[in-house]
């Protein structure tokens, strides 16, 4: 079964991590008549308030805060595999604390069981030698084909994958019921190593807290919703700043006597803006002074009901 990708799995991750478009302002929306220039330094001095990084680690610290209680066996390979999972050193509390991150942000992550192939015929070499099960995790971007049961097992499943041997080209890989392919194109015309695994079922483990279907294997990840609040805050903050940045400063009315000094205190430096002054031919008589723009505008943000919910989000 082709997958057709509906999510910007990006964004999800840029909304947990707060880089990417927040980092460098691609997330936010430009306004009508918005010069490029203005929109360049809008970017910069936009602020970020990362809701989904805090609601995910909430969730995985409550469920973590006590170590699970699992019942040990005497097995030399069990043991092993909790104090190292992935061939790294990850105790199991902390590689399962990892992947319930990653499901939150995603709505699922696929668990590969595997074990190194090399061949040995007693337990002392295993042990000798390091052979022992670890897990891999593969994401919902991987994936690239699968297929499954009429009870919603899976049948088979493809992904892409880095080629440790050259990072520019990538490498495919395929699990059945009893095999597994790695090949160098999606088709897997161009097989590279297989094997049998003898299991019997496909040994990868779909895994999501938000699965609404048997068959659904992309689920929504739990943090969708809240990424886009967080995305549609992060531009409303933006917006009140840049009003406030351009109505909170007085301008300065400066009287002249003809459009020649205009231009030569123009050419001094003297723009329309809140930071300098405008101007304005004298003739009625006037002195300088200050004038302020009117503050309706931040009102109207400030008493939006949307923005009202804003604002108390960030108390």
């Amino acid at each position: 079964m082709a997958v057709n990708f509906d999510l910007d799995y990006r964004f999800l991750k840029d909304s947990y991590t707060g880089r990417g478009g927040y980092l460098d302002g691609r997330y936010l929306i430009k306004f009508p008549n918005e010069s490029d220039e203005k929109f360049k330094n809008r970017k910069e001095y936009s602020p970020f308030f990362n809701f989904c990084k805090k609601i995910v680690d909430s969730i995985v610290g409550h469920v973590f805060k006590k170590s699970p209680i699992r019942k040990l066996d005497d097995s030399l390979w069990y043991e092993t595999f909790t104090n190292n999972t992935d061939r790294r050193g990850t105790y199991i509390d902390d590689k399962m604390s990892q992947l319930l991150k990653l499901t939150l942000i995603n709505g699922v992550i696929f668990i590969i069981v595997d074990k190194p192939r090399l061949i040995v015929e007693t337990a002392q070499e295993e042990k000798e030698f390091g052979i022992f099960p670890y897990m891999t995790f593969r994401k919902p971007t991987q994936l690239i084909d699968y297929s499954i049961d009429e009870f919603g097992n899976l049948t088979h499943i493809a992904f892409k994958e880095v080629n440790p041997e050259d990072p520019t080209k990538p490498i495919y890989r395929k699990y059945t019921k009893n095999e597994w392919f790695i090949a160098d194109d999606e088709q897997f015309s161009k097989i590279r190593d297989h094997g049998e695994h003898k299991l019997g079922v496909v040994p990868v483990i779909p895994f999501t807290v938000t699965q609404l279907e048997d068959d659904e294997l992309l689920a929504t990840p739990f943090i969708l919703e809240i990424a886009r609040l967080q995305k549609d805050f992060y531009n409303v903050v933006s917006e009140l700043r840049t009003i406030l940045r351009d109505n909170t400063f007085p301008v300065l009315t400066f009287p002249v006597k003809g459009d020649s000094e205009i231009e030569a205190l123009k050419n001094q430096g003297l723009i329309l803006s809140t930071n300098n002054g405008l101007l304005y031919n004298a003739e009625a008589g006037a002195k300088p002074e200050f004038i302020a723009p009117p503050s309706d505008p931040a009102q109207i943000y400030c008493h939006d009901p949307l923005n009202h919910w804003t604002t108390e989000a960030t108390d």
